[in-house]
């Protein structure tokens, strides 16, 4: 009651000054402080002190005109005002502390001075109309005077009450008053020159410069407090009929002057939250900066901590400050560490700092550790719950606040601060100091981890020096047990290598029975039309055609061997555009004559298939192992299908989402075989799982099949339900038309580089076979080549040292008695480093041949071969070199 009485009185006695000034009519004036007054004090205190508003307005408006009725009408509007904008800027612009934000500020001009002091003016001049004290046409110059002095009053009373009386309050240092006071002399002495005096003319703004000064230098305290000291002595000046303002009329006069200190008030509202704000997120990033290097650079939370208590004391103006760690066995806060600044001397609190323990809501630390929350108190002294007051009082410690260091929504410890002076609370730098006690948890938990860490090295160190020992002490034994388990581990090794070996040979296995009888055909074939040459008289014709005929039988009997050697992988990975149709027709030729006769073997093949970029080695060995499965699947026969199509992007978008080939050629083998259930068929790419029986199979076949079709950028799906037999569809990419054109181009381009010269040269023939011998001899000479032949490595050796200045080129088998070619080929470097080597063999381990390569070798020749090829590429290599040759000469 005593609240609102007093609010009553300041209300009436603020109207009483401000009607004073009431020109136009006896109830409105241009200047209106009770309105600021009234906001200010509902922001401030609540929305309960309004019937001292209703009180102060009705007793002022009682005293000066109307009646009982018009009375209450004016004051009913003046508490609406009050409360509506009181209760605007408490949901949209942050309450009494509406002005520590630039946008805020915004929010509380259209609430508070442009919209809420519509109603009192409404309220007001319709009830003095109404009651006949104000004439109609008077209404709006009434009303426009009524709400310009109540939005001024809002501007600049309301303002300076709300800013000096809310923390944290205003603490004047030494170091500030002498620019304070030369700030306020020099407000005062341009505020005379202009309002009182009104020299120079027209030059009200440069009241600006003052206004900029205090808002730079003292912030929202300095700017409103200016502006409300302008405003008084243009008030006083105005009235007195000088300066910018002054008018015949003074009515007229008061609304110039108040929409000029509106105007100011704005500005240096705004003025002030911005530099505000700005200095609050340059401390803010100092303090964090500073945190992080803290962090980054501290070894422990010991040292880490002390030192941001230290930053946070320095930047905050607190005097002393303490660590706190939960303890998780006691469920206590444990002191961690204790520092203060350098001139603060406080050893009992200190000391009993040290000694104490706290539970949740005991204290200060206690309160922050049951809450999770940043808390403040204003005097620590005055706190029941703070059992440390006694020390404080004695040292002269007095606000404190704390903050919990958190991971998560667990608090870990809490951090507090003491100053030696009464501080209100400060919502802005608990909100940092929360935001810290984050990045300390973090800290914590990453240094606990490492601690862990270190402790399992030292753990492991341990056990390893424990064990070190005990094989010291049980060496013998240990030796022998040692030697069994390596025994073990290569037997083991040699099993699996033996195990991975099995599915290769498998397959051939499989083949071996065809392949042997076809073999022995073929065999068969030459032997006889190599007899009928030699024992009857034919005709020329009939030789060519039986020569022919032997030709044909060696090719197949050679493409048989190169199909073994690929399920095997004895061949090197060679990338090359490819015809699908192509290895499926190899591939099926293979099984045709392997598989049991009750398989119906049948193809279906895509004329008009697109080239794919892959090893046919390997794709043929993908194919047969898909195939002998379906063999396998069939043992009391059944039909095996190989379709071969073109994959358009819209079906293949179907099937593979992720895949963004424009479209792929698809190889779908299909069995009528047993089939497979679900779960067997989500595992029958798993590497050594099979359905067969022990000794049947390793499980390694559709596993090889999967790392093939993955290897060449490809996928593979299967369909199969029990007795309904399985389809297995591979997909591989189609060979871009650019690339296929470069490889065609590239072909041509070699083919047109093969040109033979009329000066042959000399070729060295270093082979074992002695009917080889022969063949390339005559071969040799009748292309117009002289020839030179060793029979062995050491008689290569030999003969290239005494005639290495007539040889050409060597033509090098590496299987050789004495000295084996590889190292035949290293003598005639060390005797000739740019000899011309071409290679021919059975057989060479893929990865030899890029080493061959490397080491100067020109050509890999692979048995059988053709002699004409052969010669092709002796006259090709030695017309390069002779070229070259001359080359170097013209240099």
């Amino acid at each position: 009651m005593a609240e609102i009485l007093v609010l009553a009185a300041v209300y009436f006695y603020a109207g009483k000054l401000g009607l004073s000034l009431a020109y136009l009519h006896a109830s409105a004036s241009a200047v209106w402080p009770p309105t600021g007054l009234a906001l200010a004090a509902l922001l401030l205190w609540g929305y309960k002190l309004w019937p001292g508003i209703f009180l102060g307005a009705f007793l002022l408006n009682i005293t000066t005109q109307g009646s009982v009725a018009t009375t209450f009408g004016i004051a009913a509007g003046n508490t609406l005002e009050a409360l509506l904008g009181a209760w605007a800027i408490n949901r949209f612009a942050n309450g009494a502390k509406a002005f520590e934000r630039a946008r805020n500020i915004f929010k509380f001009v259209l609430l508070a001075p442009i919209l809420s002091t519509a109603v009192s003016a409404t309220f007001g001049v319709t009830s003095l109309t109404l009651g006949g004290f104000a004439r109609w046409n008077q209404y709006a110059p009434i009303w426009f005077t009524w709400w310009l002095g109540d939005a001024v009053g809002d501007l600049i009373v309301a303002p300076i009450l709300l800013i000096w009386l809310t923390p944290p309050y205003f603490q004047l240092k030494t170091k500030w008053i002498v620019e304070a006071a030369g700030l306020l002399l020099s407000l005062i002495l341009l505020a005379y020159l202009v309002f009182l005096l009104g020299i120079p003319p027209s030059s009200e703004y440069i009241m600006l410069l003052p206004l900029l000064w205090a808002a730079f230098r003292f912030g929202q305290r300095g700017a409103v407090t200016s502006a409300f000291i302008i405003s008084g002595i243009a008030l006083a000046g105005t009235l007195n009929g000088v300066g910018p303002f002054a008018h015949a009329n003074p009515n007229e006069s008061l609304l110039h002057l108040q929409s000029f200190m509106g105007t100011i008030a704005i500005s240096a509202l705004v003025l002030a939250a911005v530099i505000s704000e700005g200095r609050r997120a340059e401390h803010l990033l100092e303090v964090q900066d500073a945190v992080s290097r803290i962090l980054a650079e501290s070894p422990s939370l010991k040292e880490a901590a002390a030192k941001i208590v230290q930053v946070l004391c320095e930047r905050s103006g607190c005097d002393l400050g303490a660590v706190w760690h939960m303890d998780p066995a006691s469920n206590e806060l444990r002191h961690v560490e204790v520092w203060h600044m350098p001139s603060v001397h406080a050893p009992r609190f200190e000391a009993v700092t040290k000694e104490g323990r706290f539970i949740g809501g005991t204290g200060l630390s206690g309160r922050v550790w049951s809450t999770g929350q940043a808390v403040w108190i204003p005097d620590v002294t005055e706190d029941s719950s703070f059992r440390r007051a006694p020390a404080a009082i004695e040292e002269g410690l007095h606000s404190g606040f704390g903050f919990p260091i958190k991971l998560g929504d667990k608090t870990l410890g809490v951090i507090e601060c003491f100053s030696r002076e009464v501080r209100e609370p400060d919502d802005r730098f608990l909100k940092m100091v929360s935001d810290i006690g984050g990045q300390l948890g973090q800290f914590m938990e990453r240094k606990r981890a490492d601690e862990l860490v270190r402790e399992a090295k030292n753990d492991l160190v341990k056990a390893n020096e424990e064990l070190e020992r005990r094989v010291q002490e049980r060496t013998a034994d240990l030796k022998e047990a040692n030697a069994a388990l390596l025994r073990t581990f290569e037997e083991q090794k040699k099993l699996e290598e033996q195990l991975r070996h099995a599915q290769k040979m498998e397959s051939i296995g499989t083949l071996a029975g065809g392949i042997a009888h076809d073999f022995n055909n073929i065999l068969n074939i030459i032997q006889g039309y190599a007899d009928l040459i030699g024992e009857e008289q034919l005709t020329e014709q009939e030789i060519d055609k039986s020569l022919k005929t032997i030709d044909q039988q060696i090719k197949r009997g050679a493409s048989m061997v190169r199909q073994l050697l690929t399920v095997a992988r004895k061949t090197e990975t060679h990338l090359a555009p490819i015809d699908a149709n192509d290895i499926v027709l190899a591939i099926s030729e293979l099984i045709k004559q392997s598989f049991p006769k009750i398989i119906d073997v049948a193809l279906d093949l895509d004329p008009g298939l697109l080239p794919v970029m892959a090893d046919s080695n390997q794709l043929s060995q993908a194919l047969l192992n898909i195939c002998v499965n379906a063999r396998d699947a069939m043992l009391a026969g059944g039909k095996l299908t190989v379709r071969t199509e073109r994959i358009d992007e819209n079906k293949l978008r179907e099937l593979r989402p992720g895949v963004h080939t424009e479209s792929h050629v698809s190889i779908v083998i299909s069995d009528t075989g047993i089939g497979m259930d679900g779960d067997v068929r989500a595992r029958i790419f798993e590497p050594f799982f099979t359905t067969k029986g022990v000794g049947e199979g390793t499980g390694l076949g559709l596993a090889i099949v999967y790392g093939i079709v993955k290897e060449h950028n490809g996928f593979i799906d299967v369909e199969s339900e029990p007795e309904l037999g399985t389809t297995f569809r591979i997909y591989l990419p189609i060979l871009q038309s650019e690339i296929v054109s470069a490889v065609d181009d590239i072909v041509r381009e070699e083919a047109a580089s093969r040109k033979y010269t009329d000066d042959r040269g000399t070729v060295l023939v270093v082979e074992d076979e002695e009917a080889m011998v022969r063949l390339l001899i005559e071969v040799l000479s009748k292309a117009g080549y002289q020839t030179l032949t060793a029979m062995d490595g050491q008689e290569a050796i030999d003969l290239y040292h005494h005639h290495k200045e007539e040889i050409d080129i060597v033509v090098l088998d590496l299987g050789l008695p004495k000295v084996t070619g590889f190292d035949v080929m290293r003598k005639l470097k060390e005797q000739n480093p740019g000899v011309s080597i071409i290679i021919t063999t059975g057989y060479l381990q893929p990865e030899l041949k890029p080493e061959l390569l490397q080491a100067g070798v020109k050509d890999c020749v692979y048995k059988p071969y053709s002699v004409d090829d052969l010669v092709e590429k002796v006259g090709s290599l030695i017309e390069h070199s002779r070229t070259s040759s001359k080359m170097i000469h013209y240099n």
